[in-house]
């Protein structure tokens, strides 16, 4: 497993151009909003990746909504699918500011765009499962090309891209997912499990629900699902043992953690990117043991049979005997409840994050 000291680390900051430089970024979707709801602790503080971080730091950090606001956005929305396209308001808010940071989404046209206005473009946490369409890929490889640096969440994640997009080594770095370990309430830990509950949470491609549905069903255990239906099997909508619910604010959450004996992250096989890792280190900092599928980006994270407990993916029968295991054995639940948190709050805190982005962002 890495330790941190595995991950490339960059220079110092030259705090004269650190401080002078403005950093401008782009979310997904509308951001401005959650400044406040951080700022009052309505939200943890990695809900802006990056953003809130340097903002901490004193950086000169300015967030863009623009393409998500006026007459066009709605356009631009129903065009993602084929490429981001910039709006006029957007492109002024790049003329105030000389380092571009893409938060989620890859754009051939920003990084031309970039190169043409003569500023820094920097993709942070952009890097998901690599598209299977030739078309795509190649424009996703040029959108790299073009760009000044690519953040990865995991060393793991950028090799295989490097290597199945034939990339220079220089335009990828990794940086380590982070959470916020002061909002997180640690829970009581369970006594008994007369009846337990495991609770899973994920709305990525990348969940297995179907593994995890047909193992809970055997066994006959109440399962919690935080998801999108469509993310489901048929099964999982008519068990009397599956309860579903698509979204909950952060005190419900906690409760549901509070019910919970263990939490499941299951995982489909091959894949390369960090999907679970948010729900991993979640149910970690809440103090809920963890079961979740074998990926070479969460063994670069976490140790199996310390922090967690790992499975082979799309194994059924192996996700029964790992929580049979869990569930007869009180000292390894309260052991891996006590290292999870530990290693989340050690390794992978937002502080650090925000310290190590800011020497990234001072290399471009």
């Amino acid at each position: 497993m890495l330790d941190g000291s595995n991950i490339s680390h960059a220079p110092a900051l030259d705090s004269d151009e650190s401080v002078e430089r403005k950093y401008l970024f782009l979310y997904p979707d509308i951001a401005t909003p959650a400044i406040k709801e951080i700022e009052s602790g309505t939200f943890p503080k990695e809900r802006l990746t990056g953003y809130f971080q340097l903002k901490q730091m004193g950086l000169k950090v300015a967030i863009s909504d623009s393409q998500w606001r006026g007459p066009t956005a709605k356009l631009r929305r129903k065009l993602l699918r084929y490429g981001q396209l910039p709006s006029f308001h957007m492109l002024k808010d790049w003329t105030k500011n000389e380092v571009i940071v893409v938060k989620d989404r890859f754009s051939l046209v920003y990084s031309l765009l970039a190169k043409l206005l003569g500023k820094k473009i920097v993709y942070l946490d952009t890097m998901f499962q690599l598209p299977t369409n030739k078309l795509k890929r190649l424009l996703l490889k040029h959108a790299i090309r073009h760009s000044d640096l690519v953040i990865s969440l995991s060393k793991t994640q950028g090799d295989h891209w490097a290597q199945e997009l034939q990339l220079p080594s220089d335009k990828l770095e990794s940086l380590y997912y982070s959470m916020d370990c002061s909002f997180y309430p640690l829970v009581e830990p369970k006594a008994e499990e007369k009846s337990p509950l495991i609770v899973s949470i994920g709305r990525d491609r990348g969940r297995d629900f179907e593994t995890l549905t047909k193992a809970t069903t055997n066994l006959g255990i109440n399962l919690e699902l935080i998801t999108l239906p469509y993310l489901l099997p048929p099964s999982a909508r008519t068990s009397p043992h599956i309860v579903i619910k698509a979204r909950l604010p952060y005190d419900e959450l906690f409760a549901t953690y509070a019910r919970a004996s263990i939490a499941i992250i299951p995982l489909k096989s091959g894949i390369h990117y960090p999907s679970g890792i948010r729900a991993v280190m979640e149910a970690m900092l809440v103090g809920v043991p963890v079961i979740a599928s074998y990926t070479p980006v969460l063994a670069e994270y976490f140790t199996d049979g310390v922090d967690l407990i790992m499975v082979e993916p799309e194994n059924a029968r192996a996700l029964e005997d790992a929580i049979n295991r869990l569930l007869s054995d009180p000292e390894l639940r309260l052991r891996l409840r006590e290292n999870g948190r530990k290693t989340v709050c050690t390794k992978y805190k937002v502080e650090s994050y925000g310290e190590d982005l800011a020497r990234l962002l001072s290399k471009v």
